[in-house]
């Protein structure tokens, strides 16, 4: 039997919990506008911007992400009145989801408890799937790239690369475990870490190591980092090194299998 656990948003009602996860997935409770937003009558839009506020914070109590969110169900009143405010609906839904755009179903119902007008639930990855990226050099990975830092990638006195140029890595190794998993390019949805933990030199040999930690239906959750492999110093000479030097280290999500394999784009 899966194990579940439960998650409340402090201060919220009583006789129920906001979400809980089991079997790998988030189930986010309806919620409904703030009762001052519902009482204060300004209209379907500030109700609908109020009820995916809640979800939100339901989420981020559980430790999520809007990146997780894998469905919303919206009950609305009127359909009449969400038809007419798209526009500014599909602005909250960016501005609240980051851009992420999950598969929803619209339900238009004869009444809410509370009086509201909106209602929405959803479901989302179960937080507990996020990465804690390794601390460590791990010599098994899924996607590894080694290169030599050029001049061209200089920013900074000291031949000191910016940390764009990690970033970049990143970004190839993300495409080759899209590749091997969906048989595309895919598309990168959220960084929910990254750090720099050392410095990049022109000269310095480096190696990026990338490994999914966890798998939905079409998103992945990466976990890369990046070391120095052979490090130099600001005229080129090589230091002494006893192991691999983390450089840099992102946890990272991504979406994959958007084009069908055999089919031309």
């Amino acid at each position: 039997m899966a194990t579940e656990r439960k998650t409340r948003v402090s201060g919220r009602r009583s006789g129920y919990h906001d979400g809980a996860v089991g079997g790998g997935v988030l189930a986010l409770a309806g919620q409904t506008a703030d009762r001052a937003v519902v009482e204060g009558g300004g209209g379907f839009v500030p109700e609908f911007e109020s009820a995916l506020d809640n979800v939100v914070a339901a989420l981020r109590e559980a430790g999520g992400a809007p990146s997780d969110v894998l469905h919303l169900r919206v009950f609305v009143t009127d359909l009449n009145a969400y038809v007419a405010a798209r526009g500014d609906l599909g602005e909250a839904f960016r501005s609240r989801l980051d851009g992420h755009y999950p598969a929803m179903t619209l339900v238009e119902v004869s009444g809410l408890l509370g009086g509201g007008q909106v209602e929405i639930d959803g479901l989302a990855l179960a937080p507990d799937a996020a990465p804690e990226p390794a601390a460590g050099y791990d010599a098994s990975a899924d996607a590894v790239i080694r290169l030599r830092l050029a001049p061209g990638d200089a920013r900074y006195a000291g031949r000191l690369c910016a940390g764009s140029k990690a970033m970049e890595i990143f970004a190839d190794l993300e495409t080759e475990l899209a590749l091997r998993e969906g048989g595309d390019e895919g598309l990168c949805v959220a960084y929910d870490l990254v750090e720099f933990l050392a410095p990049l030199r022109v000269g310095d040999f480096v190696e990026g190591r990338a490994r999914v930690v966890s798998r939905g239906r079409s998103s992945r959750r990466i976990a890369a980092e990046i070391y120095k492999v052979l490090e130099v110093d600001e005229t080129g000479i090589l230091l002494p090194q006893d192991e691999p030097i983390l450089a840099a280290r992102a946890s990272v999500t991504i979406v994959v299998g958007r084009t069908p394999r055999g089919q031309d784009v």
